[in-house]
Formats: C-alpha cells, structure tokens, sequence
C-alpha cells in the first residue's frame, strides 16, 4: 500500500507499507534456533529451558529433539535447527 503525503511546500512525499509487519505476530520475530542441548535451547544467542520466556512474552512451551515449540498470547510457532554443516561451537 502507497500512502502519499502532502509537505508544506506543496511537494508530495510516499510512504511504503507494504513490508510492515505486526508487531504482534509471533512470525514476524527474528527468532534463531542455535541449538538443542537436552532441556536447555539456545536462541539468539541465550540459553533457556521450558517454562522460560524469550523476550517479555514469548514463552517456551516445549523442547523435542525436532525443535521449539514457543507461544504469544495463544498463537503457537515451532522453531527448527537449520543443519549448516557438522562444526558445533557452544560459548
């Protein structure tokens, strides 16, 4: 969607929104599964278990050996680990 805006000096300014995204969609997040180590996950370069919450309100409510399974206000993502190569470095 273009919006054009009118200035002062009768010039006309367009804004984009077409790659907005909402702030309360869950998948919009930029959430990284870095790693999988029994019950303890790390995304975005933290560590957390279940029960933990990432940022103020995505929480962690599950950990499998396929991924993540995290929740924000009853809508529900599954984070994956991406295989880039076999090279595992944990800090």
């Amino acid at each position: 969607m273009m919006i054009s805006l009118m200035a002062d000096e009768g010039k006309f300014d367009e804004l984009n929104f077409s790659n907005l995204k909402s702030p309360f969609d869950i998948s919009a997040l930029d959430l990284n599964l870095e790693a999988l180590l029994d019950e303890s996950v790390r995304i975005n370069g933290k560590w957390y278990q279940k029960g933990d919450f990432i940022y103020q309100n995505i929480k962690i409510i599950d950990i499998s050996q396929l991924g993540v399974w995290v929740e924000e206000e009853g809508e529900k993502l599954r984070l994956n680990l991406k295989r880039i190569n076999h090279k595992v470095f944990i800090d």
